[in-house]
């Protein structure tokens, strides 16, 4: 994740935003398919809003 967003500080190509993006797909995907214990859901959460905030951030939304 703080590789994917550094990348996407640095004004990243087209073809490197997609890359960028797929990853990401993949990534919550893989978060998705997760099973938690109660535990941990707080930083579980808190990924999931982390993979948010590098999408938005990668597609100019923020």
């Amino acid at each position: 994740m703080i590789e994917i967003e550094r990348v996407a500080l640095v004004n990243p190509s087209e073809e490197e935003k997609a890359a960028l993006a797929q990853r990401l797909d993949q990534i919550e995907d893989a978060v998705n398919k997760m099973k938690m214990p109660l535990a941990y859901a707080d930083q579980f959460y808190v990924l999931r809003e982390h993979i948010v905030f590098v999408r938005r951030r990668l597609t100019g939304a923020l």
